[in-house]
């Protein structure tokens, strides 16, 4: 799904939520004197912030980037882009009207069971308070569908964790070479290795605080893709034919003992079955060792929006932000500013 077709996901489930206009009641009009009229001062003018301007729309007024590329502009659609050469890159704002008449909970419901129907998935919700009162902000993630790998887990504990490397590779490049060039790699597992040690020639050390592996010295270094994962290497660059080996540190909530260490490595082992997308299974069991065969789906890059929902005159309207999620954290600011900004006609 392209970030386009993420953000525009939200065209649907809106309309079956509404329910029948209620007009409110009459207001008795209370003309203000000649006086009164003449000294009260006139509004303040909006003025955007910096690096901001303000753009007008069907019954709204919103302040977005400088800059930034209109891709789309209708009387109920105003879809807007970063530029491509900024730090921003990938980053877009639409905000999109649709009539409605029900209440502001099933306005947003509606646009959360859209996205979620698109393969969205809701990471949290929080409230923004727009001109003294508080609107809807959630948060999705909606990732597109990466390769399938397969390989082994072996752990074991530490003095202080769950000491778990996997290795594997692509599904199609399993076999037993890619298995053969595993075993060097869990053999070389050591837990509170003597100070000094030295690989062997020709390999390299991933290490933390209480282990080492050993593993070819050509491989190259990755970042790590998750809070545990300490280590992490590749022996090409070829998605088709790499190897991977991965090492992860998982803190138990209890210190770990010689008497615990079996429950601990189980409670791994459940958590391991329990992952999104994942196939796996005891393959082998020794002291203080566990080897988990498995096959998993990985996701491909995912986009975060932040959908904020307001409501207008016999209508809703939502403002969706949009950017690939590790750029999302580093300009959350840039959505800000609209969503506070975002004044609609009541």
């Amino acid at each position: 799904m392209s970030r386009l077709a993420a953000c525009a996901v939200l065209l649907v489930a809106c309309g079956g939520a509404s329910t029948p206009t209620r007009e409110p009641p009459p207001i008795a009009s209370q003309t203000p004197t000649a006086s009164a009229t003449a000294s009260a001062p006139p509004p303040p003018a909006h003025v955007a912030p910096e690096g901001f301007q303000t753009e007008t729309g069907t019954d709204y007024t919103l302040d977005v980037p400088k800059g930034w590329t209109v891709v789309e502009r209708s009387a109920d659609v105003l879809t807007l882009r970063s530029p491509e050469a900024a730090d921003t890159v990938g980053m877009m704002l639409q905000v999109r009207r649709v009539a409605f008449s029900g209440s502001l909970d099933e306005f947003t419901a509606g646009i959360r069971k859209g996205v979620e129907m698109k393969g969205g998935k809701l990471v949290s919700q929080s409230t923004l308070t727009v001109e003294g009162k508080p609107l809807p902000l959630e948060t999705f993630r909606v990732a597109a569908p990466g390769p399938t790998i397969r390989g082994v887990i072996r752990a074991v504990t530490t003095k202080q964790h769950v000491l778990a490397v996997a290795c594997h590779a692509a599904v199609s490049n399993w076999n037993d070479k890619a298995r053969a060039a595993c075993d060097p790699i869990f053999a070389s597992i050591r837990t509170d290795p003597a100070p000094g040690a030295k690989p062997p020639r020709g390999s390299r050390f991933l290490q933390g605080a209480d282990f080492h592996v050993t593993v070819p010295a050509s491989w190259t270094d990755e970042p790590a893709t998750a809070p545990n994962v300490v280590g992490l290497a590749k022996s090409t660059n070829d998605e088709h034919t790499m190897i991977v080996a991965t090492v992860s540190e998982i803190a138990p909530s209890q210190p770990i003992t010689a008497k615990t260490r079996d429950a601990d490595l189980a409670m791994y082992v459940e958590a391991v079955k329990k992952t999104d997308g994942i196939k796996a299974s005891v393959k082998h069991t020794g002291p203080n060792l566990v080897d988990i065969d498995f096959e998993r789906a990985l996701e491909g890059p995912s986009t975060t929006m932040m959908s904020a929902s307001y409501a207008g005159a016999g209508a809703g309207f939502v403002v969706v932000c949009s950017a690939p999620s590790a750029n999302m954290l580093r300009h959350i600011d840039v959505c800000q500013t609209p969503f506070e900004s975002m004044r609609v006609r009541h």
